[in-house]
């Protein structure tokens, strides 16, 4: 990925997180953004990423056992080495609001399951949800 690739991914990224943000809570299909909407943001941002001419990012989905002996998951994209991120601050241990590195050990401690799409359109009707927020967000970004 080229620099300016990394610049504008990180901007839409940015933009995205933000748009979210500004919905009002009824638009939202997660009571308290970004805690449980991991996957459905990711699959939005591959979207507009996708919509962008950005191609080729998957999404990742990956299990972490917590100290309690229970089961955490997380989901973000991820194309070759380089992972987008927008809601890994629901986690304690993370601050940023907006991940774009090709070098995150916190996402390293994540196990992941087989990688998907990182769009909405595999999924089709399935998010009807999801197609209708990214609908509300598109024109601010």
């Amino acid at each position: 990925m080229t620099d300016v690739d990394y610049n504008r991914i990180e901007k839409i990224a940015a933009a995205v997180r933000k748009a979210i943000e500004m919905c009002k809570p009824e638009d939202l299909p997660w009571p308290q953004f970004p805690r449980g909407s991991c996957g459905d943001t990711s699959l939005i941002l591959g979207q507009v990423l996708a919509d962008a001419g950005i191609k080729g990012f998957e999404y990742i989905c990956g299990n972490k056992h917590k100290s309690d002996g229970s089961l955490s998951s997380h989901a973000w994209l991820q194309n070759g080495e380089w992972i987008v991120d927008i809601t890994a601050d629901q986690f304690p241990d993370v601050d940023e609001p907006v991940i774009v590195t090709n070098n995150s050990e916190w996402h390293q401690q994540w196990d992941p399951e087989r990688a998907q799409e990182g769009t909405l359109r595999p999924y089709g009707t399935q998010v009807s949800q999801l197609w209708h927020l990214l609908s509300i967000i598109r024109p601010q970004l």
